[in-house]
This record gives C-alpha cells, sequence and structure tokens, in this order.
C-alpha cells in the first residue's frame, strides 16, 4: 500500500519560489489528535487554575475571619477573668460579713430562719476560674450562676445586717439613771 502524503504549498510572496512541504497523512492525524488533547489538557489547567484562585480568595477571607475570631475570643476570656476576679472578690466579702455576722453574740438566739426565705443560702457548686476558662461556651453561664448565687447570699446577709441594726437601736446601750439602782 502506498503511503499517502498531503502537500502544503507555501507562498511568502508573489515574486517569491514556492515552498512545499510533504506531511504523512498519518503524521497529520497524530498531530491533530496531540492538538485536540493539548487543548482539553490545557481547558481543565485553566479550571483548575481557576478554582485554586477561588480557594485562595476563601482562605484568606477564611483567615481574616479566623482573626478576627481570635480577638474576640481574648476580650471575651479577659472580660470572662474580670467577672471571675469581681465574684471571688464577692465571696470574700460574702465570707467576711457572714463570720462577723455568725459571732455577734446578740443575733445567737434568734433564729436565721426568719431573716431568710427558705433555700437560700451560698453557692450550690463552686467553680474556679480554669474550669470557666476551659468551658468558655458554658463559661458565662456559670458566671452568672454564680453571680445570681452571690446576690442571693448577700440579700440574706443585708437582711440579717438590716435586722441586727434595728435590734441595736431597740437595745439600750447606756445606764437610764446615773446613781445607783436599788
Amino acid at each position: 500500500m502506498a503511503k499517502k502524503f498531503i502537500t502544503c504549498i507555501i507562498v511568502p510572496n508573489a515574486s517569491a519560489r514556492l515552498h512545499k512541504l510533504r506531511i504523512p497523512e498519518k503524521a497529520l492525524y497524530i498531530l491533530a489528535t496531540v492538538g485536540v488533547i493539548s487543548f482539553f489538557v490545557a481547558t481543565a489547567l485553566g479550571f483548575t487554575i481557576a478554582r485554586m484562585a477561588f480557594q485562595i480568595s476563601d482562605y484568606a477571607q477564611l483567615e481574616a475571619e479566623n482573626k478576627d475570631l481570635k480577638i474576640a475570643k481574648a476580650n471575651l476570656d479577659m472580660k470572662a477573668r474580670k467577672l471571675d476576679s469581681k465574684l471571688q472578690d464577692l465571696e470574700t466579702r460574702s465570707e467576711t460579713l457572714t463570720r462577723i455576722l455568725d459571732s455577734d453574740k446578740s443575733l445567737k438566739g434568734i433564729k436565721t430562719a426568719a431573716l431568710a426565705p427558705a433555700g437560700t443560702g451560698g453557692a450550690k457548686a463552686d467553680y474556679s476560674t480554669e474550669d470557666l476558662i476551659r468551658n468558655s461556651g458554658s463559661a458565662l453561664d456559670l458566671m452568672k450562676d454564680r453571680a445570681v448565687q452571690l446576690e442571693t447570699k448577700l440579700t440574706v446577709l443585708e437582711q440579717k445586717v438590716t435586722f441586727r441594726e434595728g435590734l441595736m437601736r431597740a437595745t439600750p446601750s447606756i445606764w437610764p439613771v446615773k446613781g445607783a439602782i436599788g
């Protein structure tokens, strides 16, 4: 079987000599196939590059959002620490007031149940700062619970102090008359 050739004639200009280019038919089909495959590869590569560019854009946006969230978390942690410090200060003051009132001789014979509603008193659970920071999702809820418990405890202490103040006003502290009592 004879080889088939395709002849391309190249004319550089009207007065120049003609150039003939003989290409075997199989080589032309191979070049066409390589060209089509190259086109699809280039198209796929273009889409891949475009997708990567979008991912880089999304990544930059996520990095900025992550940075903002880290700053917000740091601020929240700082506020939680400040709130915990204030709560600890209130607990210390509450314990001090409780000790003073418990050691008061004028209140020894009086039932404290008459001073406060049933079920009020100290904290039901004690949470450390480390526990609160570790569980930062529920830390504020725990601190709010501690604040409510302290508020209740301080209300009871306030009632005791008010009662004691009234008792002290009604109790004479000086001798009613000068001279000998007979």
